[in-house]
This record gives C-alpha cells, structure tokens and sequence, in this order.
C-alpha cells in the first residue's frame, strides 16, 4: 500500500510519509473525540480519500438529517445478484460451448458411419478428431482430423473449420482439403434429415476423378441426441458486500462465472462504489476452480457500466446499466434488464444514487 503524502515544509510539495513512519489519526488529538460517538474516525481515510462522504463528520451527519434527510447519502447496497444469460432470447449476442461427439450416418448411397469427436478450448479453438467408414489416412490409421474456432461475427457465434487429408476411401487413392462455415446448431433439414448444415470450398480427387465444390451447402447429418453437446447458457453471481480495512467500512465485490462449457471462473475480489450511475465493475484474469488443479484462465472477461439495482425478493435486481462479457473466443454487448431472472421480481426497494 502507498504512503499518504505530506507537504515538504521548506518546498510546500508534496512528498511521500517514509514507511517507517506511521500517520497518526490526529495531528493534534490523542484520540477519538467523545462528540464523535460512532462516526468514523479520521473522519478521512488518507489512503482513500475519494470514499470520504459529508456524514463521516458528526455536523454534516446532522445537517443531512435536519435541513436534508431526502439528500442523506445512501450506503451502497449489499447482497447477491444473479446474471443469467436468456437462452431463449434470440437477439442477444450468444457464447456457443461445442465440445462433444458428433455420430452419424450419411445420406448418400454409400451410407457411410461416421463419429466425430469435437474440443473446444477456452480461446475458441476448435479440434476435431474422427473415423469414416472406408477412410484411411496416409498411414493407414483410420483417424481424421482438422481445427478450427467460433468467433462472434455480426452478433452471432460462427463456426470455421479447415481440413486436409491423404489416403484411400474404399481403397480408392483419396486427396484433398476444404474449409467449411457454419452456425454451431443442429437442426433438421430435408424430410427427415437433423444435423449441420455447412457452407464450404473444397477440392480434391478421388482416383483420377476431381471433386471440388466453391460455397456449396453441404448437409450433415448426425444422430439427434448430439444436440445435448451444444451449450448456450451462462451465469455470473455477484457477491457485494461490506468489510473492515483499516478504521472503515468498504464495499467489495467477488464474482463466479458458470461458462456453458461447464467450467466456473473465479474471479479475484476487487473494491467497488455505488456512484452517481450505480456500479461500474470489471472482472479479469480469473481462476478456472473446475479443473483439477486449478488453472488461471486470462481470457474470460466480463465489464458492467452504470449498474443500478434495487431489493428484489431472492436479492439484489439491476434495474439499469450495461454488461460486456467475453469468453470461449467469442464476445457480446447487451442490457442488463434483459438478464434479471423473472424469479427475482417483484422490485421490492429501490436504492438511489449519491447526488
């Protein structure tokens, strides 16, 4: 922690207490004046002078209750707040998780079976690692694989793949590669068909026969309980509360954020201050606690502006403000209102903002 700073007597600048030396709470006093009953004391913390308020001084605390209870500055509000992402609201910003395995047969004469095991890291990058029917590699090991990642683009998370392969498809000699875009949801398509659909440039040969394709839509069946591997949900729970450092109170904040891939990030406790426009919180460089041990995780972020709340019945409500969140390599910009679990109305006091 910094020193405070005293002013130099032969300069009148500023120059920093040696840290040897302590800052008593009154130049003058010897202690807590009496008239001060329970007011904080010094009335101004030198290490946080900017939290100081009117009321730490018994004269302001009277002034407010006498000429302007309705102006008394308020304490910040305490409890816990839940953020949870709305699923089924279409025209927020989602975060996809995609990891899982993929099985299917395809629809072409050859009835092909396939499986298709599908990672994705905390960076959006995609691996996949697979078999097909009748496919070898250039080894003769029956595994496929290409990488890829899922970016937010236009509001709305997309799915790039890229892929090369050498080897036999039925004994036949088999080359070829192709990328391939497509919006990470299963769904149907055709008569019966369900699966993924893909926009993809590809070309290759099969024997002495050329197969290429330029933005074709391709159709990619897979077994329908696949579906379960996609995830879109996430919350973030919100612990404001209050604690002693030094001689006052403060507010401070802890947060955990649940990703759809399952993983909880921690995130480290930091101060906070309800202002003018409510709280305006930031949460970075965060511990992923689900893994085993525990793994620091620098790219989930999340950024709350201007946050207003009220008392609702299971906690605190946002009434009002911004969030930004930021991880799996995809990211989003959307009104807090829209994240209030309808659970947690009715409004039951509403908190002010200090003038």
């Amino acid at each position: 922690m910094n020193q405070p700073s005293v002013l130099a007597a032969d300069t009148n600048t500023p120059e920093s207490l040696p840290a040897n030396i302590p800052l008593p709470d009154s130049l003058k006093l010897s202690g807590l004046p009496p008239f001060f009953g329970s007011h904080p004391w010094p009335p101004i913390d030198p290490f946080n002078p900017d939290a100081a308020v009117a009321t730490n001084l018994p004269a302001g605390d009277r002034f407010y209750k006498i000429f302007a209870p309705g102006a008394h500055p308020p304490t910040d509000p305490l409890g816990s707040l839940v953020i949870t992402f709305p699923t089924g609201n279409s025209f927020l910003p989602k975060i996809v998780s995609v990891t899982g395995n993929y099985p299917g047969t395809s629809d072409t004469a050859s009835n092909r079976s396939y499986s298709v095991n599908v990672v994705q890291d905390d960076s959006g990058k995609v691996t996949f690692l697979g078999t097909v029917d009748g496919l070898l590699g250039k080894t003769g090991s029956p595994q496929i694989s290409g990488v890829g990642f899922i970016r937010t683009i236009q509001g709305k998370p997309v799915l790039r793949l890229r892929g090369s392969l050498a080897g036999t498809l039925d004994a036949n000699p088999l080359r070829g590669s192709g990328t391939f875009t497509a919006l990470p949801a299963l769904a149907g398509f055709g008569a019966s068909g369900f699966g993924l659909s893909v926009t993809g440039s590809y070309a290759g040969k099969l024997s002495d026969a050329a197969l290429s394709g330029r933005k074709a839509l391709l159709q990619i069946p897979v077994l329908a309980d696949s579906a379960t591997n996609i995830h879109d949900g996430w919350t973030l729970n919100l612990d404001i509360h209050s604690k002693t450092v030094g001689k006052a109170q403060r507010t401070f904040v802890t947060a955990q954020l649940a990703l759809p891939s399952g993983d909880t990030i921690a995130f480290p406790e930091r101060p906070a201050r309800y202002t003018k426009t409510g709280y305006t919180l930031s949460f970075v460089g965060g511990t992923n606690i689900t893994a085993n041990p525990p793994v620091r995780n620098h790219r989930a972020s999340i950024g709350i502006l201007a946050m207003s709340v009220s008392q609702g019945t299971n906690g605190l409500v946002a009434t009002s403000g911004t969030i930004r969140y930021r991880f799996l390599g995809q990211a989003g910009t959307a009104n807090l209102v829209d994240f209030m679990p309808t659970s947690a109305k009715p409004v039951t006091k509403t908190y002010s903002s200090p003038k």
